[in-house]
């Protein structure tokens, strides 16, 4: 399926059915958070959620979702969920939504962003081409994932 326009833009709280079936339709049972948990950390600070809603519809359908939390302590944002519909994806959306991030990072002043999980043939290929590196021992609660540093503008 090929959308006629998607509007990459913040997360609303009208956004939530269709958020739930996003993850339900795009991420396996074992790699979905649970959605109190998630629901919990779209209400905290410092947490930017960027959605690709499908333009045209009469009800709110995302074709992908973003979702990321700065640490001011370590300098640093977490990408906490990357999900693009099954029915979307190789079609750049998810480096759209991981550009508009990498800029809210930038934007925001952080030094590194971090993507705790993606160990997946597939998604270590979008890591690696969005400019990621291995993160290892750095990832958040020590396990696998990914790091890119910014180059901040002077």
């Amino acid at each position: 399926m090929v959308p006629v326009e998607l509007d990459i833009r913040h997360f609303m709280p009208g956004d939530i059915d269709a958020l739930h079936f996003l993850l339900g339709d795009a991420l396996p049972t074992a790699a979905r958070p649970r959605f109190a948990d998630l629901v919990s950390l779209l209400l905290a600070e410092d947490v930017a959620a960027m959605v690709a809603a499908v333009a045209d519809v009469a009800t709110v359908q995302l074709a992908g979702a973003l979702v990321l939390r700065g640490d001011a302590a370590q300098s640093r944002v977490v990408v906490h969920l990357v999900a693009v519909h099954p029915d979307y994806r190789r079609l750049g959306l998810g480096r759209r939504l991981m550009t508009r991030a990498l800029a809210v990072a930038r934007g925001n002043g952080w030094s590194s962003v971090i993507c705790p999980a993606g160990n997946a043939p597939a998604a270590a290929a979008f890591f690696l081409a969005m400019g990621f590196a291995p993160a290892g021992a750095e990832a958040v609660d020590s396990s696998a994932g990914w790091r890119r540093d910014l180059v901040m503008e002077a």
